[in-house]
């Protein structure tokens, strides 16, 4: 039972149209190994090197349109429909409903909508957990509802679409809402943050407290909410796949809950930048922007280093302390050196990582880690680049709280 079972979760269905593609491209990839291999056997005659080389660059471009090709079938293959994840909300809402005496109607938009098979498997807990939320703490009792002028029953929608790179799904409802006044009361009472911190906290910073570890509205337990599961365990299974949570809500209208995910895990966009004579790769979704700035910009700030960028106060950490590794030599220099900012933005927060180089923006496959490297922080995994250098790959989620967290 066990090995027909973990069998089961290794297959996918594959469209037949996407195999013959697939095996085209192997066909076409068999004629330019022929090519390679002619160039080879003639290479003895009496030919220029001109002739040589350009044969070279022929054969060289077949293959780069090929493996490009053979990449963006096999993506392909790997897609499936977010309507597998979809089609099991209906009937936990129709449960919560029952249970709360509520009554609560769910429509999707996008089914069809397709991610690789990895993203989809593991984007289900979080989906029940913000269902479940939005059931039992977003929409209201349908007497509270008429009573703040509603219909009775309330909407939970959900809402897949393709936004560039990525998947975004939408989970919005029609309740309450999140008190931002309640939210803060709650984490000071928790011990979340401090009254000074309350007192100074702006109403969205406040709406993005139900992340904090532990946090909960629930008032009592119940196999709905208040389980000691909160919405921080959302938060980490969604980073753990490369995704971000973003939170909108407006106090009485409703909330949104926006989970951002990457179409693919296996090949990404990545910045290449440098330190201390080695290169790392930053996934090039986590960056807002670079910026090459003057060393003596950047300023003591309550003993941390900050940059004034457009108005702006940006907290700067090298990328060496992060990962720590002995200082650069333009860190060492003195204040008219350049240095280079590279600005994260990871769930609305930004932070500037300084590097001493940038080189390149390209395309990396995502090779996992080392068990040995694997529980070090800010690491993401590896690549090789063209050279046959290996360049580690870092975490921008890591990389945002190991720097906040030496602010």
């Amino acid at each position: 039972m066990v090995a027909s079972s973990n069998a089961e979760a290794k297959t996918m269905r594959v469209d037949a149209s996407r195999l013959d593609r697939f095996m085209n491209l192997i066909g076409e990839l068999i004629i330019t190994r022929n090519a390679f291999k002619h160039l080879a056997d003639t290479m003895d005659e009496e030919r220029t090197v001109i002739e040589i080389i350009q044969d070279i660059k022929q054969i060289e471009n077949s293959i780069s349109r090929i493996s490009d090709n053979l990449q963006d079938n096999l993506m392909d293959m790997r897609l499936v429909q977010v309507k597998t994840v979809f089609q099991r909300m209906p009937r936990i809402v129709r449960d919560i409903a029952r249970k709360t005496n509520k009554k609560i109607t769910m429509q999707m938009i996008g089914e069809t909508t397709e991610v690789d098979k990895s993203i989809v498997e593991e984007i289900g807990d979080p989906l029940v957990h913000i269902v479940r939320n939005s059931c039992d703490h977003g929409v209201e009792t349908p007497e509270a509802r008429v009573a703040a002028g509603k219909s009775e029953q309330g909407t939970i929608t959900l809402k897949a679409m393709h936004m560039g790179s990525f998947i975004a799904i939408d989970i919005i409802d029609d309740g309450g809402g999140i008190n931002p006044v309640k939210i803060k009361q709650l984490a000071v009472k928790k011990g979340v943050i401090s009254q000074d911190e309350s007192d100074s906290m702006g109403d969205d910073e406040a709406v993005n407290l139900i992340f904090a570890p532990g946090f909960s509205t629930a008032e009592q337990v119940s196999d709905i909410s208040g389980r000691g599961v909160g919405m921080d365990v959302v938060m980490t299974n969604i980073r753990n796949i490369q995704g971000s949570v973003e939170v909108t809500s407006k106090f009485g209208e409703g909330t949104q809950v926006r989970l951002k995910l990457p179409l693919t895990l296996a090949v990404i966009e990545a910045l290449i930048v440098g330190v201390n004579g080695t290169s790392y790769a930053i996934p090039l979704d986590a960056i807002k922007e670079t910026v090459q700035v003057k060393k003596n910009a950047i300023k003591n700030l309550k003993d941390k280093s900050a940059l004034e960028l457009r108005g702006d106060i940006l907290g700067i950490t090298p990328l060496t302390e992060l990962l720590h590794l002995n200082a650069s030599e333009i860190e060492e220099q003195g204040g008219d050196k350049d240095l280079s900012i590279v600005v994260l933005n990871v769930g609305g927060r930004e932070i500037g990582i300084s590097v001493d180089r940038l080189f390149n923006q390209q395309e990396v496959v995502v090779k996992p880690l080392e068990d040995y490297l694997s529980s070090i922080p800010g690491l993401k995994g590896s690549t090789i680049m063209g050279d046959g250098q290996v360049v580690l790959i870092l975490e921008p989620n890591e990389l945002m709280e190991l720097a906040t967290a030496s602010f």
